[in-house]
Formats: C-alpha cells, sequence, structure tokens
C-alpha cells in the first residue's frame, strides 16, 4: 500500500493587471500527477485548505482520474478541504436569500466546466468538496465497491453523475446547497447499494424540471435510502402567483417542477425518512417496487407516487398540497397494484386541493389505520385516468376528519369519487 500527502501550496503573488491574487497553479498538477501515479488500496490524503481560492488554473481545468481500484481494494482518495472554482468579493449569503444578484453569479460562474472525472471503477473518497462547477464528479466506467462520505457541493449543477452501471455502491454525509438540476443521477441500473445522510438546501429551486436523486434505468435492485433531508426557499414559491426574482420578475408556478426523488422502474427499494419540504412537485415518484416507510413532506403539488405492484406506504405522511395549473393537489397516487398504505397520514387545509388519494382503474388497495383531514367536499378517493376496470379501495380503522371509517369503496370510471360523510 502507497501512502502520499500531498499539500496544495500557496503562492500569493502581487495582484497583477488582470487582477488575479495568485500566480501559481496552487499544486494542482501535482496532486493529479500523484493521483494518477497509484492504485488499488494506495491511499492520498489532500492537506490544504483551499476552498476559496480563485484560481486560474481551476478556472477552466477538469481532472481526468484514470488511475483506479480493483478487487483487492480501492483507491482511497482523502480530499481535504479542496474545488473551489471561483470567489467574488460578494458572499452567497448576500445574494442568495433575497434573489437580487447579479446574472453572471447565478448562472456563468459554473455552466460548462467539470471538477473531477474518475475514468476507473473503485474508489473511495472522503471530504470530497466541489464549488461553482457543472457538475462535481463524473464516472464514466461500472462502479463496483465506491464509497463517497462526507462531501459538500455548493453552487453546481449536478452532483455525482453515474454514466454507467453502479454495485456494492455507497453514498453517505452529503451536505449541499444550491444544487440545482440533480445531487446524484444514475443512468445505468443500480443494484445492492447504500444512500444515506444527505441533507440539501435549494436543491432544485432555480431552472425547473430538476430531480433531487435520479435512476434512470429500469433495472434498479436492492437499493437503500434513507435519512435524506431536501428543502428549498418557501419564501420564492409559497404564495399563488409569486414572482421570481432570477428571471426578472416573471411569472413562476408556486413551486419548481420535478420530483425530489424520482425512479423509473426496479424491484427492492427500501426508503426511510426521505423528508422534503418546499419547491418541488412531486416529493417521490416511484416506478419501482418499494417499501417506503417515515417519508413524506410538505409544500408540493403531488405527494407521493407508486406506480410498482405491492408496494408499501408506512407511517407516511403529506401536507401542505395545493393544485396549480393542470397539476392535481394529490396526496397519495397509487398507480400500480395491491398497494397498502400502513398509519399514514394527510392534512389538507387549501380549498385547491383536488383529491386525498388517487388510484388507479381496475387495482386494489388496502388503506390500515392513519388519521387524514381535509376540506369536508373534497373526494378522500378518487379513480385515476390510467388503467381499466373498478378500482377497489378497503378501508380498516381509517380515520378521516374525526370519524373512523371501515368499508370497501368501488370506484367505476375515470374521474370517481369518493368523499367521507
Amino acid at each position: 500500500m502507497g501512502m502520499d500527502f500531498i499539500d496544495i501550496s500557496i503562492d500569493e503573488g502581487e495582484v497583477d493587471a488582470n487582477g488575479d491574487w495568485w500566480d501559481q497553479p496552487l499544486g494542482w498538477s501535482e496532486l493529479l500527477t500523484a493521483i494518477n501515479s497509484r492504485g488499488a488500496g494506495d491511499f492520498i490524503h489532500v492537506g490544504c485548505d483551499a476552498q476559496f481560492l480563485v484560481d486560474r488554473y481551476t478556472f477552466s481545468k477538469e481532472f481526468e482520474i484514470t488511475a483506479t481500484g480493483d478487487e483487492t481494494g480501492p483507491l482511497i482518495l482523502k480530499m481535504g478541504n479542496i474545488g473551489s472554482r471561483i470567489d467574488s468579493s460578494l458572499s452567497e449569503e448576500t445574494w442568495w436569500p433575497i434573489g437580487d444578484r447579479p446574472e453572471y453569479f447565478r448562472r456563468s460562474t459554473y455552466r460548462g466546466v467539470n471538477f473531477f472525472t474518475f475514468q476507473g471503477d473503485r474508489y473511495f473518497l472522503e471530504g470530497f468538496r466541489a464549488r461553482n462547477y457543472d457538475t462535481a464528479a463524473t464516472f464514466t466506467q461500472p462502479q463496483s465497491g465506491t464509497k463517497i462520505y462526507q462531501s459538500q457541493l455548493r453552487s453546481c449543477r449536478f452532483g455525482f453523475d453515474f454514466k454507467s452501471t453502479v454495485d456494492d455502491c455507497e453514498i453517505s454525509g452529503l451536505v449541499s446547497k444550491n444544487v440545482t438540476t440533480s445531487l446524484a443521477i444514475f443512468r445505468g441500473a443500480v443494484t445492492n447499494t447504500r444512500i444515506s445522510d444527505i441533507s440539501a438546501l435549494n436543491a432544485n429551486c432555480e431552472d425547473g424540471e430538476a430531480i433531487g436523486i435520479r435512476f434512470l434505468s429500469s433495472e434498479n435492485d436492492n437499493v437503500t435510502l434513507s435519512d435524506i433531508n431536501i428543502g428549498g426557499q418557501r419564501d420564492h414559491y409559497i404564495s399563488l402567483n409569486p414572482k421570481n426574482p432570477y428571471h426578472d420578475g416573471s411569472q413562476y408556478s408556486a413551486y419548481t417542477q420535478g420530483e425530489a426523488l424520482a425512479i423509473e422502474g426496479g424491484t427492492n427499494f427500501t426508503i426511510e425518512r426521505f423528508i422534503v419540504w418546499d419547491t418541488t412537485d412531486r416529493l417521490i415518484d416511484c416506478k419501482a417496487s418499494a417499501v417506503i416507510r417515515h417519508s413524506g413532506g410538505f409544500f408540493c403539488k403531488r405527494g407521493i407516487t407508486v406506480w410498482g405492484a405491492n408496494s408499501r406506504l408506512e407511517y407516511c405522511f403529506v401536507g401542505g398540497v395545493q393544485q396549480f395549473g393542470n397539476t392535481s393537489g394529490t396526496a397519495f397516487l397509487l398507480l400500480g397494484d395491491s398497494c397498502t398504505l400502513h398509519y399514514c397520514s394527510v392534512r389538507f387545509d387549501s380549498r385547491s386541493t383536488s383529491e386525498c388519494i388517487s388510484v388507479r382503474k381496475g387495482s386494489t388497495h388496502t388503506i390500515e389505520g392513519g388519521e387524514y383531514v381535509l376540506p369536508a367536499t373534497k373526494p378522500f378517493l378518487r379513480a385515476a385516468s390510467t388503467g381499466t376496470g373498478i378500482a377497489t379501495v378497503e378501508l380498516k380503522d381509517v380515520v378521516i376528519n374525526g370519524k373512523t371509517y371501515n368499508e370497501t369503496v368501488t370506484l367505476n370510471s375515470s374521474g370517481a369519487t369518493w368523499i367521507a360523510q
């Protein structure tokens, strides 16, 4: 096992005609050389504090990591406090909350330049930090056994972009702010993987159609997501007709488009304590068979949508759902067959809500326990436009507006509703 300790040197030269404070590459080339000269089981520790440096070298430089681990062990890289592409005399705290920052601070600082591209297949990354990049880290090859711990992402478009399959991997301890498109996107099948302990502020509130965590393949299997908190800026989007300060005062819908979690298919997903608040269209949109526990959120257009048969939601909650445009305000959408809601809860206090639960035609579902509060004139159940046949929902000790229901409800056609009396 080889070990390198790389010290990113800081050479503070005089301010030159171009206004640059640092006239050296700060050791970045040495870092890249050290990484790519190592391999499986080797350990590289970067000792520095270069997070807030203006650096011409990294302004347009993308680091390509060709070294990799193998079945004997990963390439271990502890990053230290590196990864800022650009800084300014304007702090984020000055321009971010109000929304009147200049356009070039909003987008151009991170568009078009990536930080790291990993071309191998097995890494152990700790302390990965990226600020003001388009994509913080791209993994071009199938990943097997890669671990990413204790990372920070700020003002990026993408966090981690996995271009191929992922197996037996783990992402844990991620903190992010202003990642505008996706914290993590998996373009190939993901298997035997764990994602946990993520806290993301302003995860998807700038340009719309943003996804917090996204699985694009339909071949995923045995994936666990737990202890994840994704939120946005309520003050920009909570009113019925808010002004979006980043788009010259143009009108925006009350919440941005997209999902905090989007799963395009697969089996054996376990989702636990996945909490979302503000600035998202749907909290969770899951096309895989899944068990979802203690998850949900507030202030959205739609709550949790499940498409997989035999999906089970336990102790999930949705509140503050509102209908905007042609998007119905619905807490739970059960679009698979034989789904179960076990002691879930909903609280609607808005007249713009469409219905509490929407179910696919021709499907059968069970709702066990739980407490649901909604306007008395709003449907508790509605038949969706998808599917064919009669939808059947069995209510077992379900409390709706303070009254307990034990009965079987049938919905015979698209749009058919059942209102608790």
